[in-house]
């Protein structure tokens, strides 16, 4: 794996944040900055279809006609929550 390196201007304020950051998760700070770097690049990737579709069917009402009945099941809930 090939490495580069970087220079990064922070003010005094973010240094010892970082440095505090870093004692505290017990890393050194050079490791930290690429961990912070690389949660944020995860982050930033878009969701693919499949991970939208594997949200589908995890939560099971018994209900079979939801689509049809979207707005009075949830006028229901409603009615429910405040009686």
């Amino acid at each position: 794996m090939m490495t580069f390196q970087t220079v990064i201007d922070l003010n005094e304020t973010e240094q010892h944040q970082l440095e505090a950051e870093a004692s505290a998760r017990q890393l050194p700070v050079p490791e930290l900055v690429r961990a912070i770097i690389v949660e944020h690049l995860q982050a930033s990737k878009p969701v693919s279809r499949t991970d939208y579709f594997s949200i589908v069917g995890l939560g099971h009402s018994g209900l079979h006609n939801v689509a049809e009945q979207h707005d009075q099941y949830l006028g229901q809930a409603f009615a429910d929550e405040h009686h």
